[in-house]
């Protein structure tokens, strides 16, 4: 296979993270959501550099979306969305190793959307 430089690699990357980034906002359609978090989730195990991975930089990404949906009407398409970010939520919480410290890191976004989902209830009439 082909090798890229370092330098190569990251500006690869960095474009590919920033792209990701745009296709998962709420103004992109659930097509490319969806195919922003399935990009996500096969690079999660991807080391970038020296045994690092985007762990975090993902997990907020996926964050995003799932807190976003909480507060729009769901289409069958935006289900499919969530369910994709939810793997991909259980992909990282199992690479993320110590910084997620498992049952911590679900339990606390598992609170933060619940909480998401009450607000967004007694807002509405």
């Amino acid at each position: 296979g082909r090798a890229f430089s370092p330098e190569a690699f990251a500006a690869i990357i960095s474009d590919v993270h920033r792209r990701m980034q745009e296709l998962v906002g709420l103004a992109s359609p659930p097509a490319e959501r969806y195919a922003a978090l399935v990009l996500l989730d096969e690079l999660i195990d991807v080391e970038m550099e020296e045994g690092t991975t985007q762990t975090t930089r993902y997990a907020n990404i996926v964050r995003a979306v799932l807190w976003h949906s909480a507060h729009v009407a769901l289409t069958d398409a935006d289900r499919a969305v969530l369910a994709c970010a939810a793997r991909a939520l259980g992909h990282i919480t199992r690479a993320g190793g110590a910084s997620f410290s498992g049952a911590d890191f679900v339990d606390f976004e598992a609170r933060q959307a619940l909480e998401k989902l009450r607000d967004a209830r007694s807002e509405q009439p």
